[in-house]
């Protein structure tokens, strides 16, 4: 097996550029040397004094002054610059790779045959060198900033949206606006002629009853038309009949107009061609017809499509609205009836711009509610909770419901109790050649075997407290720290 030491040095790390760096350096050279698995062995580094330590063993060594620092966070600094030079420069063939850390002078050569003797019969295509984690999933809490909340409509393709289009038809202010729109027709909602207003080429969905607190609003009852428009005064929204603004003449203002249903319920007639540009934003799919949205004024920020084929949903998001990062999405259907709310769907999501599956029941559903998250990665959160436990460590009991270690059965009553949680330890990383640049995905995906490295083998030395404790180890152990 190949193996390559990236050993790219930052500024803060001056310990590595004194003699007692260098000779722990130099101790980790030799481990992987007399690893009997490892057939060729190449460092690459930022620094000449690094280069003549390796020369000094007889190791093949390379200089890359530019390098990438940020592109992984579990490999080593340098790691995909280091690479990039061995595949395109060297032209080296890989079938599998062992990518080592330089902070862990603990690394045996027993350790190093051993990981490589797992990897080669395992199945998973990476392992990971792992350690106990100190802190637990049951002690920390998750941190999330909110990217969107909205309710998604389901559409109601069973109702007779024409007579509130007659009603939008007779307001002069409206159907002025109505007739210099110019969009592709499409069966639903189009209207060729009512009365004297010719209604072209609009595509209008009328969604299915929602709750709605009419009376909060300061709306009584249902009105002449039962027909609003949404506007704003300030911070607060107003409902407003469309037969008391005979002014309003843009309705691209708000493509949607709220229905008095009953005095605990509406639905929404969206004109979805109103806004053409957000209907391009959202990812669609020539199997999948719009059977739900979610919308604001004038913009489009959700859809639920539907497979009639197979009858298999999917949300998809307007995702030029939203980052590229990684997404916690959850999602509840509702209905009407309390009996809908079957729970809660928590989703993970790797690529927004995607259709993401959502299975539930449509028949007796007149939405789906959601919750957009992004995990904080600074002092400013929306949300805060435990973390999610994960049911193949800890589950519950379905005689007594008590909480239980899913490994032995016991009942959970304190830190000690939980199966023990591994995190990375950054010693070492072996992985086919097609998972390199994919490597961190694969491994949070679960695709990556793991190799347990014991307290007293375990350590990255990144500061003078780190030094303590490896000197500490090493006296314990009655073994030479350098």
């Amino acid at each position: 097996m190949i193996a390559i030491i990236p050993v790219f040095l930052q500024s803060s790390d001056q310990f590595w550029r004194t003699p007692d760096g260098h000779e722990l350096i130099l101790k980790a050279f030799r481990s992987v040397l007399n690893a009997r698995q490892i057939e060729n062995l190449m460092v690459f580094t930022n620094d000449n004094l690094i280069i003549n330590l390796a020369k000094s063993l007889g190791i093949d060594s390379t200089m890359i002054k530019d390098f990438e620092s940020q592109d992984s966070e579990l490999l080593p600094a340098g790691t995909f610059s280091s690479l990039t030079y061995l595949r395109e420069i060297l032209s080296i063939n890989l079938d599998s790779l062992m990518i080592l850390g330089f902070r862990n002078p603990l690394l045996t050569p027993e350790l190093i045959d051993e990981a490589s003797a797992k990897f080669k019969h395992s199945k998973a295509p990476a392992l990971i060198s792992v350690k106990t984690s100190i802190d637990h999933p049951c002690q920390l809490n998750a941190y999330y900033k909110i990217a969107d909340i909205g309710l998604i409509h389901l559409f109601d393709e069973n109702a007779d949206i024409s007579p509130y289009l007659k009603l939008l038809s007779s307001h002069t202010s409206i159907k002025s606006s109505f007739n210099q729109r110019n969009q592709p027709p499409d069966r639903r909602g189009t209207i060729q002629r009512l009365g004297d207003c010719k209604l072209r080429n609009l595509r209008f969905r009328l969604t299915k009853p929602f709750h709605f607190d009419w009376d909060s609003r300061d709306i009584n009852d249902k009105g002449r038309s039962g027909l609003y428009f949404r506007t704003y005064d300030d911070y607060h929204i107003k409902y407003i009949p469309i037969e008391e603004n005979p002014d309003r003449t843009s309705p691209e203002i708000s493509p949607s107009f709220w229905i008095y249903d009953t005095g605990n319920t509406a639905r929404v007639l969206f004109d979805l061609d109103s806004c053409p540009s957000h209907k391009e934003q959202i990812k669609t799919d020539p199997n999948f017809i719009m059977i739900g949205a979610a919308f604001s004024d004038s913009t489009m920020s959700a859809a639920m499509l539907k497979d009639p084929t197979t009858n298999k949903h999917s949300i998809s998001f307007n995702s030029e609205s939203l980052s590229h990062d990684s997404y916690f999405l959850r999602a509840m259907p509702i209905g009407l009836s309390p009996s809908i709310r079957n729970g809660v769907v928590e989703i993970e999501l790797d690529e927004i711009s995607e259709l993401i599956p959502f299975d539930f029941q449509e028949k007796n559903a007149c939405g789906i509610i959601y919750f957009l998250l992004q995990m904080a990665h600074n002092d400013t959160y929306d949300l805060q909770e435990p973390f999610i436990p994960n049911k193949r460590l800890w589950c519950k009991d379905n005689g007594s419901g008590k909480i239980v270690n899913a490994e032995t059965g016991k009942e959970i009553l304190g830190r000690q109790d939980f199966p023990d949680v591994f995190e990375p330890d950054g010693t070492l990383f072996i992985m086919k050649k097609d998972l390199i640049p994919s490597f961190d995905k694969e491994v949070l995906n679960g695709n990556a075997d793991s190799f347990i490295m014991e307290e007293n083998a375990s350590i990255q030395i990144k500061s003078e407290l780190d030094l303590l404790k490896y000197k500490a180890i090493t006296r314990v152990a009655g073994i030479s720290s350098i």
